[in-house]
């Protein structure tokens, strides 16, 4: 049966599989971090406004391991955990319960060494600024110094200063960002450049959905720590300068395996730009597109060393799959599909690499690109294309389909099921 188009929504439960841990590559901690460990011997259930009137009085009068459970409505206050190992979620889910910052600083603070134990879910997330005079970094969550759990909330609306419009990291350490919905927030330009969605922020960041965010670079994320990127949707986000969907700098031994990057607009790299001397490693992406003047799904500079493998890179009509600059030396290329139809695969100081080390370059035959359907057909030249040994490759595709199928591997997000 073909499968329907992908989308991401809310509500698909906690911590899935992250796939088989990277071979090679520091990422193996967060691999192995998945789940947030919370206190086996929680105290008690702080119920907001029926024991307490505001969530951040329930926060002080938590203790390590209860839980704040929040009634539906919209709360307007600026919360800090303040190093609290506790949950605070919604009852009834975020289209229902809102905390709202009314521009008075960062809505949500984690700065006082929080670890995954902290949890916050199910709110909607708006309305906050780390524009100065106030002491926040990021607009809607704000991550110092901490590793906290950010699960199933709708993060919207939020303005960042030094880091992310949506959620922004200001030396975090490996925080988990599952399951949300990071949309509509911008990077103020004046502050600093990146991450109108997501910036600064390592750790792991697993199935959201990161759409119409904009910033100066990196309108969908600016990945600048060590980081497993992993089955998340990036769409629609859009860059003044670099990196409509993602850029990423000082990121080497991330990973970044099984996205869907597409529709994103940058003057350069309108998917992704690569700069600093190395990159994460790129593993079954599907970055498709994406519009730029300079490298529609990649584009790449200094000396960077890059590794690509098994993904689908595609170019809008007429563009650029991939734009090195003048000065890349260091791209490693294995079994990828690259293409542009009427345009140019490999640009600037790329060299081609079709035929070689397994890359291709032919059209994918997607069951839908026009509706944003990105699964393969079974005819397409992309079907038992990939490298089966690749590092890091997960055990489930994005869909949560078997990876390994009679052996053979697909390239991009997709493994074909159907005959």
């Amino acid at each position: 049966m073909t499968k329907n188009t992908i989308t991401r929504t809310l509500g698909h439960g906690g911590a899935r599989s992250i796939g088989k841990a990277c071979a090679g590559l520091s990422v193996v901690a967060l691999l192995l971090a998945a789940v947030p460990v919370t206190s086996a011997s929680a105290a008690s259930v702080i119920r907001v406004p029926a024991d307490q009137p505001t969530i951040q009085q329930a926060i002080d009068a938590a203790a390590n391991g209860d839980t704040v459970r929040v009634s539906s409505g919209t709360y307007t206050e600026n919360i800090n955990f303040h190093g609290k190992a506790i949950t605070v979620k919604s009852q009834n889910g975020p289209q229902t319960t809102i905390i709202d910052g009314n521009q008075a600083g960062s809505v949500v603070t984690f700065a006082t060494s929080e670890t995954l134990s902290s949890v916050l879910k199910g709110f909607t997330v708006r309305n906050g600024t780390g524009i100065l005079p106030f002491p926040g970094f990021a607009g809607g969550i704000d991550i110092t110094e901490a590793s906290p759990s950010i699960i199933g909330n709708i993060i919207t609306n939020n303005q960042g200063c030094f880091t992310g419009g949506g959620i922004g990291g200001h030396f975090s350490n490996a925080p988990l960002v599952q399951d949300n919905v990071i949309t509509n927030n911008t990077k103020n330009a004046v502050c600093s450049s990146g991450g109108g969605g997501l910036s600064g922020v390592g750790g792991q960041i697993l199935h959201n959905t990161i759409t119409n965010n904009a910033a100066k670079d990196g309108g969908g994320i600016t990945l600048g720590a060590v980081a497993v990127v992993k089955n998340n949707t990036i769409t629609g986000n859009t860059a003044e300068d670099l990196g409509g969907g993602m850029t990423t700098y000082n990121s080497s031994s991330s990973l970044v395996v099984q996205n869907l990057i597409a529709n994103n607009t940058a003057p350069q790299g309108g998917g992704v730009h690569w700069s600093g001397s190395d990159g994460p490693l790129f593993l079954n992406n599907t970055i498709v597109n994406n519009h730029a003047n300079q490298g529609s799904g990649i584009y790449a500079e200094s000396d960077a060393f890059i590794t690509l493998t098994n993904n689908i890179i595609v170019a809008a009509q007429g563009g650029e799959a991939i734009n090195c600059g003048n000065s890349v030396t260091g791209l490693t290329l294995n079994h990828n599909n690259i293409f542009s139809s009427g345009g140019i695969a490999y640009a600037g100081n790329c060299i081609s690499q079709t035929g070689i080390n397994g890359n291709i370059s032919a059209n994918p035959k997607f069951v839908n690109a026009g509706n944003g359907n990105y699964h393969l057909k079974s005819n397409s030249p992309s079907k038992d294309a990939g490298d089966k040994t690749a590092p890091g490759l997960p055990a489930k595709d994005f869909d949560g389909d078997n990876r390994v199928i009679h052996h053979k591997v697909d390239q991009g997000i997709d493994e074909v099921t159907q005959n």
